[in-house]
This record gives C-alpha cells, structure tokens and sequence, in this order.
C-alpha cells in the first residue's frame, strides 16, 4: 500500500513538473484549482463510506451479514451520490462563474472527474473492508500510470490547460472500471433497488466531512484564496510549494488508511498494548519526518524547486519551514482522527473540524498579508487550536475508556 502510494505521489509530482512547464505559473494555478475543488468534493461525499466499510465490515464474521450490509451500505451510497451530483448541477452557475472563469466546458470536465473519483473512493472502501489492502493499492497504481502517460503525452504535443485537465478525466475515468473488477473478484456485489434497503448515513455523512478536511486539507487553502480573489499566479507559486508536502500527506496516507481497520480489529479483540503500540510507532515517525523537513527546508528544498519548477517561481526557506510545521501538526490530527473513529466518538471530531473550518475560513478573510503568508497564518493557528481541542478531548476519553 505504502509503496503504491508513493508511487502515486511521484506520479502526480512530475504530472505537475511537466504541467507547468508546459503551461506557465498562472495557468498551473488554475489547473491546481480544478484538481483541488474535485479532490475535495470527492472526499466529502465518498471518505466517509469508506472509512465506515473499513471500520465496520472487518467485524461481521456471518456471510449473510455481510451481504446485507452491503445492500444497505450501496444502495444509500448510490442514492445520495445522485442526490448530490443533481445538487453539484443546480449550483453549476455560481461554480462556473466563480471557479471556472465562466467556460461551462471546465465545468463539465470537472463534474466527470468528481464522478469517477468520489466513485472510485467508494469502492476502494469496500475493498477495505475486505481487508484487500494490495487490490486498492493496485487501484492507486492505475491512476497514477495513466496520469503520467497522458501528463507526458500532452507535454510532448505542447499542451494547453484543457488538455491536463483531460489528463485528470482519463485517469480517473480508467481507474473506476479497473476498481470495479478488483471487487468482482471477492464479492458479487449489487445494488438492490429497494428503499427498504435505504438508510440515512449520518455517521459516513460526519466521517465524510472529516476526511474531506482531512484529505483535502492544503486543497482547501488553494480553494480559499480563490473566495478571496488571490492572483492565479500566487495560487500557481503556493501549489507548486505544496507539491512536495502533498507528497508526504500521500506517503503517510498509506499508513493512515489501512490504520484503521487495523485499530479497529485490535480494540475488538481487547488489545490494549497493540493499540498502544500502533499510536507510538507512527507518533515517532512523524517527528522523524518534521526533523527532515525543518532540515531540509532551510538547506536544499527551495533551490531543488526552483530547479524542477523554473526561474519564474521564487522560493523562499520561510514558506518551506512554515508549511513544514504545519504539515506535521496535521499528521498528528490525522492520527488522532484515526483514533477518533476507532472508538466510535464520531460526533465529536465532527463538531470539532466544523469549528475547524469556520476558523480557517475567518482567518483567511481577516488576516492583512500576501496571499501565501495569509495561508501560512491562517493554518497554523487553526491547526494549534484543532490539535489541542482533540488531544484534551483524547486524554479524556482514554480515562473512561474501557478496554
């Protein structure tokens, strides 16, 4: 899983290098707008089913159980899925009037990627659930394989935006598909259309609204700056900046995902020292990785970007030792997230990333700085805040938490 998501990673990182050479700092802001807003859409209709199959299948033993969870869990999924996507069209003139410089043509191209992907993330949560860690690592892959194919395809042609945003539709269009025969291989999954079998997913609802904060989190920043009117230019220099720190969110996703399931078995099961040891192993870890980062961004990083990205952008040790920390405070609420949902207190860091969110946003409208330094600020004290508020909350529910 690790590996395939690191080579994910390095696949986005040179489809991003090969982007912005071809098309210039303010038209990679606008890429990097489109992949964020489909990203993050993505994630907040489809992590939440996701982390909800991966948490909760592994514990049903009986097959018919399962089946009927699956009913259940497809069938609502599917009908919200529409719901939403009917929801995405109605507000389609504000979006494309605000995000799309008013080409209907984006538009749609991003509602097909949104399509494919939020699917995609379902599935792969099911596979999950079945503990198939390689089929979804294997369904990373292919995004990824197709995403530099076509990345370096329309560089070689000298392409324009459209046709990287192509590059984002063909690569989650084939990876469905891909994901789809992964899990035909374990279950012969259906959708039963009975409303019977219809639920409301409050909890994959709140789950969902987590992780798309979570998943998402720098998205959000790029999606920010564009409320507030920020040159596509500083968007283009920020994402840039952030491409090497998405990589490590990326790499650490490999970890966090499969942490789950895994914290969930073992409180199961009433192991108390596995799930102690699962905390301290990656806590350990990602001091490790803030260590190299700090190091990094005031020796070699800037200047190595510079080289990847060209003259036009310039890199500062500042921004690199900020987002750094910030990058490492939130692998520690991503930890703490996971923990979260292993112990079922799914409303509370619920409550807690919607005051999250509601800091970010008046932060971002409040603070007086550059772009990049407003983003900077701005997630560093809401990231402060967000961490205490759930490592109090934490301390208290390991004192009355029964093993």
């Amino acid at each position: 899983m690790i590996s395939a998501l690191i080579f994910n990673g390095i696949s986005l990182f040179l489809f991003q290098i090969l982007s912005v050479r071809s098309i210039g700092k303010e038209e990679f802001g606008k890429l990097s707008l489109f992949y964020s807003l489909f990203f993050f859409l993505a994630d907040f209709l489809s992590s939440g089913f996701r982390d909800f199959s991966a948490s909760y299948l592994p514990k049903i033993q009986k097959k018919e159980f399962k089946e009927e969870f699956l009913r259940k869990y497809f069938f609502s999924f599917f009908f919200y899925s529409i719901f939403f996507y009917i929801l995405l069209w109605l507000f389609s003139p504000f979006l494309i009037k605000k995000f799309f410089e008013g080409k209907t043509l984006n538009f749609f191209l991003f509602s097909l990627c949104f399509l494919f992907m939020f699917s995609t993330i379902f599935l792969r949560g099911t596979l999950l659930g079945f503990l198939k860690i390689t089929y979804v690592a294997f369904s990373n892959i292919s995004f990824g394989i197709v995403l530099i194919i076509s990345g370096i395809i329309f560089y070689l042609k000298k392409g324009e935006l459209i046709h990287f945003q192509i590059s984002y539709l063909v690569s989650t269009f084939l990876t469905f598909p891909v994901t789809i025969y992964l899990l035909k291989r374990i279950s012969n999954f259906y959708i039963s259309i009975n409303f019977k079998n219809l639920i409301f997913p409050k909890i994959p609802l709140m789950m969902s609204t987590v992780n798309s904060i979570l998943e998402s989190y720098f998205y959000i920043g790029i999606i920010l700056m564009k409320i507030k009117n920020s040159p596509y230019s500083e968007i283009g220099l920020l994402s840039a900046i952030l491409t090497f720190f998405l990589g490590i969110k990326t790499l650490y996703t490999g970890i966090f995902i499969p942490l789950l399931p895994n914290l969930s078995y073992v409180l199961s099961e009433n192991r108390k020292e596995k799930f102690y040891k699962y905390l301290k192993i990656v806590t350990i870890l990602i001091i490790i990785t803030l260590l190299i980062l700090l190091i990094s961004s005031i020796t070699f990083l800037p200047s190595l970007w510079q080289f990847f990205f060209g003259k036009g952008f310039k890199f500062k040790k500042i921004d690199f030792s900020l987002i750094s920390i910030i990058i490492s405070i939130y692998l520690i609420i991503r930890l703490l997230s996971r923990v979260f949902f292993a112990i079922k207190e799914i409303k509370y860091i619920f409550f807690s990333f919607i005051f999250y969110l509601f800091l970010l946003s008046i932060s971002f409208s409040l603070i007086p700085l550059s772009p990049i330094k407003t983003f900077e600020i701005s997630f560093l004290i809401s990231s402060i805040i967000l961490f205490i508020i759930l490592f109090f909350r934490l301390i208290i529910s390991f004192s009355s938490f029964q093993f």
